[in-house]
């Protein structure tokens, strides 16, 4: 199972440092590969050791294990909650009060495709016609969009939209991501990215520059508008492209 990857990351036109962080790794054992996208919480603070760390935790308990014997959803809830684990045992050490993390990942096994996420960092996925959200916005506003108190215009200015309702930031017992599990599907291409970029970018613009252009040549220009848009944010994302065998 291979893939081809183009992945960028940008500290933005406003923010002083990024603090996302991103990473892959292929799991010769398992035959298998996993990608990775986090948001650090700047408002928190440390949000640039948050989600570097949860990003290497992940990775290097894919890349020792060489078997999963446990269901795939139990597995992939027991990775975000080994995340949250390692961020509580940093806080307990350095005395830390705000700390946090949005996390996203893809997981290609054999004949599945595993996406899970908590936060606002989004998986897309895209076909030759469209493009679609697989994750799910751990957010305020989709909270009360889906409760029908606002609709999905007024999201986009309301003045918590940024407020996340679940992330990583080492309180919590437990975690429950969002996953959704369904076949491989060696046509699709898919797009984890932050919010620094989807929000300065309409997903008809994203769409379009995905399914019109190279990976190499989309990732160039999915950067460049959104500078151009403000780039209010760090902007961090993947494209990955199941290879055909």
């Amino acid at each position: 199972m291979q893939f081809h990857l183009v992945e960028k990351t940008d500290t933005g036109k406003v923010r002083k440092r990024n603090e996302d962080f991103l990473g892959e790794h292929r799991n010769e054992k398992l035959d298998a590969c996993l990608f990775c996208v986090a948001d650090g919480m700047g408002g928190y603070g440390l949000g640039d050791i948050a989600s570097k760390m949860v990003v290497e935790c992940v990775l290097k308990e894919f890349a020792a294990i060489s078997e999963i014997n446990k269901p795939i959803r139990q597995w992939i809830i027991d990775l975000f909650n080994l995340a949250e684990d390692r961020l509580r045992v940093y806080r307990e050490e350095n005395d830390i009060t705000r700390f946090g993390t949005t996390l996203a990942m893809v997981l290609f096994m054999k004949d599945q495709t595993v996406c899970a996420n908590v936060g606002d960092t989004r998986i897309y996925s895209l076909d030759a016609d469209s493009m679609v959200q697989e994750s799910h916005d751990h957010t305020l506003v989709n909270q009360l969009v889906e409760s029908g108190q606002i609709t999905e215009k007024e999201a986009h200015t309301h003045p918590n939209r940024h407020m996340l309702t679940l992330a990583l930031t080492g309180e919590r017992d437990h975690i429950d991501p969002y996953i959704s599990i369904w076949p491989f599907d060696p046509v699709r291409t898919y797009l984890i990215a932050s919010d620094g970029l989807y929000n300065m970018l309409n997903n008809a613009f994203i769409a379009r520059t995905l399914l019109d252009n190279s990976q190499e040549d989309a990732a160039e220009k999915l950067l460049d508008y959104a500078l151009e848009n403000g780039a209010t944010d760090n902007i961090t994302f993947q494209i990955i492209k199941p290879l055909e065998e």
